[in-house]
């Protein structure tokens, strides 16, 4: 029954008939009309699928209307359903596997954005690349100018924005250390010490917007995890302030980073841990 059932249903025209009756009933003329076929052609489909018992026919005034029957079609529903079990279980497997390679993408995309870390003598530093959909010119203003600074740059800097001058990085407590300017070259380069450290941004046209460099040198190499996945926040904010967005709370985008700049960077650097109370706080505290 279900080899013959399986040779009435690989002839097209036959499958189109029942297409075109699972929605309603059909007349001889209607299927002519939609198949495109003689009637004697339909006619003939159609003794074939009354006698497998796919389709039934009544007599409405002078019209012979055919419909479906779908009872014969179980028997084939029952036959596949271990197939469709084990093509289902195939699809499930290929859609987790998608999703592991959309992850692995994320990841991907992720460490593309890592600073890089080189050794320089007995320093090292870390690089930021960063591409941002603004003019060189724009850019320029949000990492020197002060009401641009408070949103991405973690201290204040106090100073002249000439080369040779003195500087001062205050905290929002009130803490601060010393630093000169080095080199300040609108639209393009800033260089100043932070501390002990040498600190260099460098925009250079891409296009419509600007490709941003950022280097911090320094001798540790201990903070470099800790430093590294800082100065990820601050870019983050740095392009968020320019797309208008706010940024989230501080500290909330370094805690997500840092532990991938552990394993990035391995562990020599990082021996030196985050900040006081920063593990245990919430962020934004």
């Amino acid at each position: 029954m279900l080899a013959n059932m399986f040779e009435v249903l690989a002839e097209p025209n036959r499958r189109r008939i029942l297409d075109l009756l699972r929605d309603q009933e059909q007349a001889v003329g209607d299927l002519v009309a939609a198949l495109g076929l003689s009637q004697p052609g339909v006619s003939k489909h159609l003794r074939v699928l009354r006698e497998a018992g796919l389709v039934e026919v009544r007599t409405d005034a002078q019209r012979r209307l055919y419909r479906l029957r779908t009872e014969p079609l179980r028997e084939i529903d029952e036959w596949l359903a271990p197939y469709r079990a084990a093509w289902a279980g195939r699809l499930d497997a290929l859609e987790a596997h998608l999703d592991d390679m959309e992850d692995l993408k994320g990841e991907l995309m992720d460490d593309a954005a890592l600073g890089t870390l080189t050794r320089q003598g007995d320093r090292w530093t870390l690089t930021f690349t960063r591409k941002l959909a603004h003019p060189r010119e724009k850019v320029w203003r949000a990492v020197t100018e002060p009401a641009h600074l408070a949103a991405w740059y973690p201290q204040e800097i106090v100073g002249e924005r000439r080369a040779g001058a003195p500087l001062r990085f205050v905290s929002s407590a009130g803490e601060g250390f010393d630093g000169q300017m080095l080199v300040f070259d609108p639209p393009a380069v800033m260089e100043f010490t932070w501390g002990a450290d040498l600190l260099r941004i460098e925009l250079r046209a891409d296009g419509a917007g600007t490709l941003l460099t950022l280097t911090d040198t320094f001798g540790d190499l201990g903070k470099a995890a800790r430093d590294g996945a800082g100065w990820h926040e601050c870019l983050d904010r740095l392009a968020a302030d320019l797309d208008g967005a706010a940024p989230p709370p501080w500290g909330e985008r370094w805690r997500e980073v840092h532990p991938r700049y552990v394993t990035y960077l391995g562990p020599d650097a990082a021996t030196l841990g985050p900040p006081p109370g920063w593990d245990d706080a919430p962020a934004g505290e």
